[in-house]
């Protein structure tokens, strides 16, 4: 490591110390490691050879200047002109007096200096954009931003979109004809409604060559839960007959799994992550054809509607009124739930719903009447609760032996997602995907039961986040029509001989 890159990591130390967690999240600061963009750069290099004498490279939104960095130490961009444009000042001064004559840090709004034609055109861009959320841009940002990147790469991208979807989008605008751009970004766009934008310029406006997803385990930022992906392309329409490389692995140099997919292939398919994994996928039945998937139910008010089941014992209100429900997911310590001879749960908390239905209001006893009277106007008044008749009945579901938690972050190893035997007659709120077996009249034996219940707990993350999406702060989620396209490894459902 050369001296000046060993200062410019103090320097980038001293800086992010000077902020807190939340403001780096809010400004969406992370690092990019130095061995990473330095694989990114020799990577994009190769591609965009040769590069003239007049070449020239940007790293939007520099910090420091990692990519900076990294374009000095290739030999094929060391002579290239470079530039950095930073918005934050502090960091833009750092890189200024890092980098001196060596290259020319702006300090500038990203998107606004991308607009003015007077910025310049590029052969090479290598950048690491900040991963700030919608909910952190004004409106106005936004409606500016949108209208910038819609001028420069012909897409209209949603308000729900991060910055950095405006920000690839933005710098069509800056690069030159055949100009190669890598971008390290969050894998979200490849699943969510409003990563549309950015994969249609991807697969219309410009020729996708690699898309590179790290394992979700491999966070590539010590700060940031989110699983990042590098997108490399040209800045030239794809041919009627390209297809994109896509890799997958821990390490970007020498990945683990890799596929070629036509772009017009892609241009029809919604969600990219399922070009992902599928050596990991197996052999099996889809969650579909055992299973039907429901939500649970959504009561309108769980703080009024559900209690421990002894306070509403308490109140006088009997289990004829009663039905034992799940704590949700943050409150469920098992995976498993034993029942008592009546079926209401032994090994967690024991919780109860409010459950009128079928009942007239002059049928209820003066218990239930005077309780439900206390009801909060903001629960009585809530569009869901308005809306039934009358306003105190329930949804209706049976207990499902399987339930699944539907969405959620991997931490210490384990999965966003679980898979919970239930052998009581709870029921579950929507925080839950409940599974009933698809059977033909007759009982569904316990054993299969169990042995699919291990099974799909044996689901891989990478398989189930494959079929989902994820969204910002590594926030990972599959609905009931994309859970039952999962695969369940290795499982015959046949074997319960009622299936189908």
């Amino acid at each position: 490591m050369n001296t000046r890159e060993e200062e410019r990591l103090q320097v980038q130390m001293a800086l992010d110390s000077q902020k807190t967690q939340a403001q780096r999240n809010k400004l969406g600061q992370f690092a990019t490691p130095p061995s990473l963009a330095g694989e990114i750069t020799r990577f994009s290099a190769e591609l965009a050879s040769p590069l003239g004498d007049d070449a020239s490279a940007l790293e939007p939104s520099c910090g420091t200047g990692a990519f900076l960095t990294a374009l000095s130490d290739c030999p094929a961009t060391s002579s290239v002109a470079k530039v950095g444009v930073e918005v934050d000042a502090l960091f833009a001064d750092a890189a200024k007096r890092l980098w001196g004559d060596e290259a020319q840090i702006i300090n500038a709004d990203f998107l606004e200096w991308a607009a003015d034609l007077s910025s310049g055109f590029f052969d090479l861009l290598v950048a690491n954009p900040p991963y700030v959320r919608h909910h952190h841009l004004t409106s106005e940002q936004k409606s500016r931003y949108a209208e910038i990147a819609s001028q420069a790469s012909g897409q209209s991208p949603s308000g729900l979109s991060g910055l950095y979807v405006y920000f690839v989008l933005a710098a069509a605008s800056r690069l030159r004809a055949d100009a190669v751009a890598s971008w390290l970004i969050p894998t979200e766009f490849m699943s969510v409604n409003y990563g549309s934008a950015l994969r249609s310029y991807l697969t219309t406006r410009a020729t996708l060559e690699r898309v590179h997803v790290f394992r979700a385990e491999d966070v590539q930022f010590d700060d940031a839960l989110v699983t990042s992906c590098v997108v490399t392309y040209r800045n030239t329409p794809p041919s009627s007959v390209h297809s994109a490389l896509f890799t997958f692995g821990s390490s970007f140099e020498h990945p683990s799994e890799e596929h070629r997919v036509p772009v017009a292939e892609l241009r029809r398919s919604p969600k990219w992550l399922q070009r992902f994994q599928q050596s990991e996928r197996g052999q099996g039945m889809v969650v579909g054809q055992c299973f039907t998937i429901r939500r649970g139910i959504a009561t309108g008010g769980n703080s009024f509607f559900i209690r421990p089941r002894a306070e509403f014992h308490a109140l006088g209100i009997g289990d004829d009124f009663l039905r034992p429900i799940l704590p949700s997911p943050r409150h469920m310590p098992a995976t498993e739930i034993e029942a008592d001879a009546e079926g209401w749960p032994t090994n967690v908390a024991t919780l109860a719903l409010l459950d009128c239905t079928g009942k007239t209001w002059e049928s209820l006893p003066v218990s239930v009447q005077g309780y439900l009277s206390d009801v909060p106007h903001k629960i009585r008044d809530s569009y869901l609760v308005k809306g039934r008749s009358p306003w105190y009945v329930q949804e209706q579901r049976e207990a499902a032996p399987i339930v699944c938690t539907y969405m959620g972050r991997s931490r210490s190893g384990e999965s966003a997602f679980r898979f919970i035997r239930n052998r009581s007659r709870a029921i579950t709120t929507n925080s839950y995907l409940m599974l009933f077996p698809k059977v033909a009249g007759v009982p569904v034996e316990e054993d299969w039961l169990d042995e699919a219940w291990h099974k799909l707990a044996e689901v891989p993350l990478a398989t189930m986040q494959a079929e989902g999406r994820e969204y910002g702060g590594g926030l990972k989620k599959i609905e009931p029509k994309e859970l039952a396209r999962v695969v369940i490894p290795d499982f015959d459902a046949a074997s319960q001989g009622a299936l189908f």
